[in-house]
């Protein structure tokens, strides 16, 4: 309700949900109506498929070219990082259609195209290759979470006018992870990826002064303290004598 219509949930059940369990948490998100899952690496996709999970599921990090048939397959869509890992998975000569969404690098420094003339290429092999459907575009915020707002708007700017070249915009254009979702609903997009913040967890104390409503932590530890002991300076504790 806070993002309003015609923004959908990407939910981010990567690293076990953040420790909460990846199967879980990816099953509770689809049931409350998020439009699909996301994960770091195939692994993590193909564990949700093995546990039932049939839900649409993006692998945000880059998959290895080798993987991509298991990936098809699966129904587990990919990112594209680049027109090199482009070239070499259209050699794979793919058995099953393979959904893509297409990374752009604008300012996080890891993966994803860095210059329009790259866009252009990865759109002509697309044209081509009637195995790889798009289905997204996206990139990641590197400072959503900090005062300084400049850097984020940059890459948001940066983003909106590689999304431009697009022939056509594809079904989902997605650029804000948990801090721009609750700091800057005007980078909605098509759809938010929130993670850390599907678990009740502010991503900063920056955010978690400035949240537009309550976050209820969906998991916490509770220990009890059972021992103390009282050592003299320079006493070597457990293996190692360290």
């Amino acid at each position: 309700s806070y993002l309003g219509i015609g923004t959908s949930i990407i939910a981010v059940v990567k690293a076990d949900g953040y420790g909460h369990g990846s199967v879980e948490s990816a099953r509770a998100a689809l049931e409350a109506g998020a439009a699909m899952v996301s994960v770091a690496t195939p692994d993590e996709a193909v564990e949700l498929r093995k546990h039932g999970i049939g839900g649409d599921i993006l692998v945000m990090a880059t998959s290895p070219v080798e993987f991509a048939e298991t990936e098809a397959a699966l129904n587990i869509t990919v990112s594209i990082p680049g027109i090199d890992w482009l070239k070499a998975l259209c050699r794979e000569r793919l058995e099953n259609p393979l959904k893509v969404h297409i990374k752009i690098e604008c300012g996080m420094g890891r993966s994803g195209l860095r210059e329009p003339d790259e866009l252009r290429s990865v759109f002509e092999f697309l044209e081509q290759d009637e195995q790889l459907i798009l289905d997204g575009a996206f990139m990641h915020f590197s400072c959503a979470d900090e005062e300084c707002r400049s850097t984020t708007q940059e890459q948001y700017e940066r983003f909106m006018a590689f999304v431009k070249l697009f022939p056509k915009k594809p079904r989902l254009v997605h650029a804000s992870n948990s801090a721009a979702t609750f700091l800057s609903p005007e980078y909605a997009l098509d759809a938010v990826r929130v993670g850390i913040g599907l678990y009740g967890i502010a991503p900063s104390d920056y955010v978690r002064e400035r949240l537009p409503f309550q976050l209820q932590r969906s998991l916490t530890m509770e220990s009890k303290l059972v021992q103390v002991k009282k050592l003299k300076k320079d006493s070597s504790i457990s293996y190692g004598a360290t």
